[in-house]
């Protein structure tokens, strides 16, 4: 009786990362190894890459893989070789779970029936946020209100995720009071805990201050959550502070009473002793 050859094939796959951002690159390795007893032949693996992915580039220890078809062509694998499969691939989707699959086959029996091997990763939610802060007026004088407007947009797709802006008022600016559509502002850190912003929605936060220094001084906030986000994440503001307005003057044609120096009563003294002095002439 003729026994015919068995190669115990075992296949692997590996991912270099678990959890991911959208438009990161991954990198799978997919190891096939024949643990005998003897060769094995025409040895093919099945890779298609799940949709999320878009295909960067591979390399192959043997065989060749083609990335439209998913097939790596291994071919002949002795026994106790190793032959490997690293496969690069861009993330395009967000708010998920992908999961990658590979499944080995050859012409020679396998009595091996775990014939797949899988790797998984999270993709985190993305958020496309916008900050922008304006100020009631640009240009005050030194002791007056400023009133400054933070808008913070999800643009979506996904929830943004512990939304959080840093916005630290310099010393040039005294805190009187504030406001927020959501979340609390802390004037001492200058953190303002939005939470989380579902997509296509805004928050509002409204800072009051007083402006106690001269000068040209810049406000900047700073937007960032626990999802991705490519968009504009830091805004800022200028503020020109100049001297008050000086008091009004005298009025034309009037001469403003000045000093003497001398005491009120003193002053009255003089006065009656120049009138006494004035009705002794004329009785003379």
């Amino acid at each position: 009786m003729t026994v015919p050859p068995a190669a115990y094939l075992v296949i692997d796959k590996v991912v270099n990362e678990t959890v991911v951002d959208f438009n990161d690159t991954v990198r799978f390795v997919v190891s096939v190894t024949n643990m005998g007893p003897d060769d094995s032949v025409g040895v093919v693996v099945n890779d298609v890459l799940p949709a999320g992915l878009d295909y960067v580039s591979h390399s192959a220890s043997q065989g060749t893989y083609d990335a439209g078809t998913g097939v790596w062509l291994v071919g002949s694998l002795v026994r106790d070789a190793v032959a490997t499969l690293e496969i690069v691939a861009r993330v395009v989707v967000s708010n998920t779970t992908l999961t990658n699959i590979a499944n080995v086959t050859s012409d020679t029996y396998n009595p091996n029936p775990d014939r797949d091997a899988n790797a998984t990763f999270t993709v985190n939610p993305r958020a496309e946020l916008t900050i922008t802060k304006t100020a009631d007026r640009r240009a005050v004088r030194l002791g007056q209100n400023v009133k400054f407007t933070v808008t913070v947009t999800n643009n979506g797709p996904d929830t943004a995720l512990n939304t959080t802006v840093v916005d630290r008022l310099p010393d040039s600016m005294r805190y009187v009071s504030s406001s927020a559509t959501v979340g609390s502002y802390n004037p001492v850190t200058g953190v303002w805990l939005i939470g989380d912003l579902p997509s296509g929605s805004s928050a509002v936060l409204e800072i009051v201050v007083q402006m106690i220094r001269r000068g040209t001084f810049i406000n900047v906030a700073t937007v960032s959550s626990g999802s991705s986000s490519g968009g504009n994440n830091t805004t800022e503001v200028d503020i020109e502070v100049t001297e008050p307005t000086p008091g009004p003057g005298p009025s034309p044609g009037r001469v403003p009473m000045q000093p003497t120096g001398a005491p009120v009563a003193a002053l009255m003294a003089g006065l009656l002793l120049l009138a006494a002095g004035s009705a002794i002439a004329r009785r003379r």
